[in-house]
């Protein structure tokens, strides 16, 4: 299933923008990108932060939840994220990223549990 971000793009280019390229200028980002985003590629923060300042509609919040990156809480307006579905969009962040930023970003986050370890044993 399509992530509900791509269903509400569909929908504000036919009712709104007419297509994807009015969309884009609209939120300048490429027309690529809309269309992208559309057949359920999931935009990086970046882009959702031009189509919630572009599209009065969206919070970055609303969007980030669209895009299934954050799941509501229950109880609360703040977004939690299951373990399994952050490790499920870190992944899917990184498998966008070219070869060599795929291995920077994996060195960095190597980097990073070190060095919880690190602090963990301080601790």
């Amino acid at each position: 299933m399509r992530p509900a971000l791509a269903r509400a793009l569909d929908e504000l280019v036919r009712e709104e923008y007419g297509s994807n390229r009015e969309l884009a200028e609209r939120v300048q980002v490429s027309e690529s990108t809309i269309a992208r985003i559309r057949r359920g590629h999931i935009p990086s923060l970046a882009t959702l932060k031009r189509l919630a300042e572009g599209i009065p509609q969206y919070s970055l919040l609303e969007l980030q939840k669209m895009a299934g990156i954050l799941e509501p809480s229950a109880n609360s307006d703040v977004p939690e994220m299951t373990r399994g579905k952050r490790e499920q969009t870190i992944l899917k962040i990184i498998e966008q990223l070219s070869p060599a930023r795929q291995r920077l970003a994996e060195a960095l986050l190597a980097t990073l549990l070190e060095e919880q370890r690190q602090e963990d044993q301080r601790g």
